[in-house]
Formats: C-alpha cells, structure tokens, sequence
C-alpha cells in the first residue's frame, strides 16, 4: 500500500509541474500584452521567453509520458547466486529486477523448464511439433504478476529450485512489450556457470546478454551454444 501511495505522489508532482510551466506560459503572454512602454522591445523578449517556456514544458510532458507509460524500460529475471560447485545441495534464487530509471507497470512472468517440454515433444500430424496440455502445464514453473516494479528496484523470492544443469524459456508481458529471456544452467566439472539472454518479442532484437562473471571465453562459447538451441519462439502444438 505504501509504495501505490508513493507512486500516487509521485504522478500528482509530475502532474503540479506540468501546470506550472503552464501557468508561467500563461502569465508571460499577459505581461506581454499589458506593456505600455517599450512594446515591441518588451513583446520579442516574452516572445523569446514564451518559446523556452514552452520547449522546457514540452520536455516535461515528455517524460511524464514516458513516467506513466514505462517507456523503454522491462524487466529481467535474474539469478541471485548458484552453489559453489555441484556437490553442494543448494538452490538458485530468481528475483525480477527493474534496472531502468523508470517504472514498470503491469508485469506478468512465464517461465517454462525448457528441457521437461523438449523431452515431452514428439511430432505428429504435419510433422509439426506437439505436447500435451498437461504436460505443457508441467513444464510451467513460474507464474509470476506485479503490478508495478519501481525504477531501480528488485523483487526476491520468486522462484528457488534445486540447482541443477538446465534450460529455461521465459516470457515477460509489460504494459508496452513483451520479452522472451532465454537462461541456461551449466554444470561444468562440478561448477555451475549461468548465461541468459532478452530478446524483444516484437523485432526480436537481442536486449542484453549476461554471463556469470569471471568465467573464460571458451565457457562463454559453449554458454552461447547452449542459449542457441533454445528458441525464441515455442511454437508447439497441442495434441492429446
């Protein structure tokens, strides 16, 4: 409740500086046009001043735009930390970030456990891709909404399996977009390595690719051929 109150507060101040760059555009033609002395002089200088007025609230309503709608920003699922090496029983904690300046609205997460779908795929009429329903269902293992997620901010504790080697495919609704993040858990002579990459859903752009840090070139490599074998699109049909 405290925080939807401080967003309230929050557009109601973009909102009270909106009106007084109005108000100042406003007072600027009055004084324009009551000038006795010096009149022209007097109306080019607010003429001038009109036109910066008028830029700055531009710029202002800009933003404010950009502030109710989220404008470019989306949310990423990350992984807070694996275990040391795969002989320790530990979890890999998700958490949902907003690295932006900008607020998110709107937020609903789906997660799949990529490799249960493959195994449960088989091909059928068309030669086309199938899976049943239920095990369709199965392979989801988050289902995850927020109304808002606040610039700069990250939301815990959304997910925590057994760490184990995996591929997950995820897909990510924002009021302005939707994101597909593609994650892939490696194990590697006992040490797990992690790589994810966003994708915007629409002109399938490539957003950011991330990769545990300190790891060599060739693990990126084979981080990156693991990422490419999951599809950006799960274009499976359904077929009991």
């Amino acid at each position: 409740m405290i925080r939807k109150y401080m967003d309230l507060i929050t557009n109601f101040a973009y909102f009270f500086i909106f009106l007084g760059g109005l108000a100042a555009i406003v007072l600027s033609i009055v004084q324009a046009r009551g000038a006795t002395e010096d009149k022209n002089e007097i109306i080019i200088k607010q003429e001038e001043k009109i036109k910066d007025l008028e830029t700055s609230l531009e710029e202002k309503i800009k933003f404010i735009e950009r502030y109710i709608s989220g404008g470019d920003s989306y949310p990423e699922l990350e992984i807070l930390s694996l275990p040391n090496n795969s002989k320790q029983v530990g979890k890999m904690f998700f958490q949902m970030t907003n690295n932006f300046d900008l607020p998110i609205y709107d937020i609903k997460v789906e997660m799949y456990d990529y490799d249960f779908i493959k195994l449960k795929t088989f091909k059928g009429f068309g030669n086309l891709d199938y899976i049943k329903p239920v095990d369709f269902e199965k392979a989801r293992v988050l289902n995850f909404q927020e109304t808002t997620l606040s610039p700069t901010t990250t939301k815990g504790g959304i997910y925590s399996p057994v760490a184990k080697e995996c591929n997950f495919y995820a897909k990510l609704f924002t009021r302005n977009k939707v994101i597909i993040e593609k994650i892939t858990v490696m194990n590697d002579k006992g040490h797990y390595y992690l790589a994810y990459e966003l994708f915007d859903d629409t002109t399938n752009q490539s957003l950011k690719k991330f990769y545990s840090p300190g790891i060599s070139e060739k693990t990126k490599e084979i981080l990156n051929k693991r990422l490419m074998k999951i599809p950006k699109n799960l274009e499976i049909k359904f077929s009991e």
